[in-house]
Order: C-alpha cells, then structure tokens, then sequence
C-alpha cells in the first residue's frame, strides 16, 4: 500500500512521503540493484540537517560517502553520511535533491524513516496550520 503523500500526526507533527534514489552520480556496482522506495521523512524545523534512520540507510543500500560532526541534545560526535537522490512528489511543484547528502540519525520507535531538515526546507515555503492539521511546503520553479 503506497504511503500518503501528506500526512498530520498529532503526536509528531507533519509527515512528507519522499522518494529516496539511488544516486545517479555514484557508479552503480554490477551486484547493487538500483535504489528507488517511498520512506516517511518528518518535517523537522529545527533541524540543521535533512537526516535518514541506520536502519532505512542500510535497508536501502546507500552509498556511504563520509563522516561529520553532529552536535544535538542527544549526540555530539561523528555520524555517517550517506548520498542519494530525494523527489518530494507533494510539494508544489515536485523538487528534486540530486546528490543530496544525509546524516545518520537514530530514530528509536518513531512513525517516521528520517527528517526533512532546513537544507531542504530553505528552498521553500512552509506553512504550518496546527489547529487545523494541514501544511504545505511550496518551492520555486527555478533555482
């Protein structure tokens, strides 16, 4: 059953159905069957960096591409980073990230595969309506 494409959870906050590619950039290994799955990305404000789960990175088959520094609430240290192409299907219009890098995050017993950080968000426009559980998420037809 395909994910929504929009969706309100009242305890998380709003939740994207993002596609997640392999990279067309990264040389494709001849035992590595391309990449291409639907995952559920919260749209996290607060967040500096858009971010993928270990268990969604590896479920996927990502490449990795390298280490940074992360320093939240919970962790202050190296985290892999790994490289993909990501399609947002319910903006308006649809925008695509390719060669987008993404932090490993743990996301212990949460409804979502990973976070829409402001490296993502700042191409946009976000509007939030809580009371009504509604947003939207709007990016410019040119760069």
């Amino acid at each position: 059953m395909p994910l929504p494409p929009i969706q309100y959870n009242r305890n998380v906050g709003a939740i994207l159905a993002v596609r997640v590619d392999w990279p067309r950039s990264w040389p494709q290994h001849h035992d590595t069957a391309p990449v291409s799955h639907t995952v559920r990305m919260l749209i996290d404000t607060g967040a500096t960096a858009s971010a993928l789960s270990k268990r969604t990175a590896d479920r996927l088959g990502l490449p990795l591409v390298g280490q940074r520094i992360l320093q939240s609430v919970n962790h202050v240290g190296p985290v892999n980073l790994y490289l993909a192409d990501l399609s947002i299907v319910a903006a308006d219009p649809p925008r695509r990230f390719d060669d987008f890098r993404l932090i490993e995050l743990e996301l212990n017993d949460e409804p979502v595969d990973g976070l829409i950080g402001l490296d993502i968000i700042q191409h946009g426009v976000l509007q939030m309506d809580g009371p009504q559980e509604q947003f939207s998420l709007v990016f410019k037809t040119s760069r």
